[in-house]
């Protein structure tokens, strides 16, 4: 979502809505508080892109143990490096009912949230504090995303491609000063093998403890997270205000990652959970080692929801609402130009062919609509596509390229010189650990 969408929403609302996190699966069992970590934690820690000079810096980490202790572990990395307080409740009430909800509901979250308590010294029966994120440099996304079911790529594997684009300067789009940070700056790949939940690997921003943008499970499951500009450019958002008993948006994926093996299983926790959100809603792209995938959107007061399965043709989304557009997907306008997003339409074209998709089509597809233009203003930073990662749900595996800086064009007006960090790779095993 360009910065100039979103400037509007972020001097509109109270900071207390960029703290709001949480996610669940309805009638999971809960865990005891004094329940015994079954292992001590392993940590490792990883510089694996980026670095001084560069526009970002990722750091892959490691996560082996118990939900309490890498609760405790994500808590002390944010204390330490990235600044973050406990969250003060503003609603003393809401902050109970929520913590008690994923006691209930979310028991996995609600481990790494006592964790994190104790992190800062605190206890979690402690209403006056909200423990549920760990927030920092917070902002929101956009995104282009492709789902290429087995029967349109070359090795007969679902390939799911994500652009993840959004401004390189501060939360308000604006260059950074001397003393502020990009807000998408510090990217982590966060590994996580808990002792209650399935592995994971997934890109996380903005928030440690609840969040992901995109990522992958032990069981194939892949997800990504996109903002629903749209609503909010109609007038039709209807964001809650304040902590409320259920899942923010925005950490939805991590419940997915946590809890859900396959497309069934991630339908129904989406329809048995309580969503709200606290500043723009948001949609989803989920997919499965089976080769099944489904798009998510859910309607502004959050009371229904509207799902686009994948068929035998790729799946796309952006950053408007399918429910809004049926015209997006009606086979009989496929020739006539989409208006609402040239993203969308560039991507349609581009994946029209009859043949097989080869990864490395698959990549150029989704570069053909990053991110390249100047600023809009000398004050305002650049848009640009921060990552964009592949994900193969039958391998488990992961591919992703960060953005890492740029020059201008050797001519006037020429495209930036854009520096990338290249492909790395991610791969969860069967026994639920993952290499590099």
């Amino acid at each position: 979502m360009p910065a100039h969408n979103r400037r509007f929403l972020v001097r509109s609302l109270p900071i207390s809505f960029y703290i709001l996190f949480a996610f669940i699966p309805a009638g999971a069992p809960v865990l005891a508080e004094d329940k015994i970590p079954s292992r001590p934690l392993e940590f490792s820690e990883k510089v694996v892109a980026g670095g001084a000079g560069d526009f970002m810096e990722v750091r892959h980490i490691v996560l082996r143990g118990s939900n309490f202790d890498i609760g405790r572990k994500l808590a002390e990395i944010a204390k330490e490096r990235l600044s973050v307080t406990p969250e003060a409740s503003e609603d003393q009430l809401k902050t109970r009912a929520q913590r008690e909800y994923f006691k209930r509901n979310y028991p996995i979250h609600f481990e790494r949230m006592r964790g994190a308590a104790q992190a800062f010294d605190l206890k979690i029966e402690d209403d006056a504090h909200n423990f549920s994120s760990l927030t920092y440099d917070m902002t929101l996304p956009g995104c282009s995303v492709v789902y290429y079911p087995p029967s349109m790529t070359a090795d007969g594997r679902g390939t799911l491609s994500r652009n993840y684009d959004f401004t390189t300067g501060t939360i308000m789009g604006l260059n950074p000063g001397s003393s502020e940070r990009p807000c998408t700056g510090r990217p982590y790949i966060v590994e996580m093998h808990p002792d209650e939940g399935y592995a994971s690997i997934a890109l996380v921003a903005y928030d440690l403890l609840g969040s992901v943008l995109d990522g992958i499970n032990s069981q194939g499951l892949s997800v990504a997270l996109l903002a629903d500009d749209e609503l909010s450019d109609l007038g039709k958002a209807d964001p809650a205000t304040g902590t409320q008993a259920g899942l923010e948006v925005i950490q939805v994926t991590r419940m997915l990652l946590d809890t859900c093996a396959n497309v069934e299983e991630a339908k129904v926790a989406l329809i048995s959970s309580k969503l709200y959100y606290g500043i723009i809603p948001c949609h989803y792209i989920v997919a499965d080692a089976a080769g099944k995938a489904f798009i998510w959107e859910n309607a502004p007061t959050m009371h229904y929801s509207h799902v686009v399965d994948a068929g035998d043709k790729p799946l796309i989304t952006t950053n408007f609402m399918h429910y809004l557009h049926p015209e997006a997907r009606d086979p009989a306008k496929a020739a006539e130009p989409f208006k609402t997003c040239n993203r969308y339409q560039a991507l349609r074209e581009k994946t029209k062919a009859e043949g097989k998709f080869m990864l490395d089509q698959i990549k150029a597809n989704n570069a053909a609509v990053m991110f390249k233009r100047p600023a809009p203003s000398p004050i305002h930073a650049t848009t640009r596509t921060l990552w964009h990662s592949v994900y193969i749900p039958e391998q488990r595996r992961m591919e992703v390229d960060f953005y890492l800086g740029e020059k201008p064009g050797k001519e006037p007006g020429a495209a930036p010189e854009i520096r990338r960090s290249g492909y790395l790779t991610f791969q969860l095993d069967s026994e639920k650990r993952a290499t590099r």
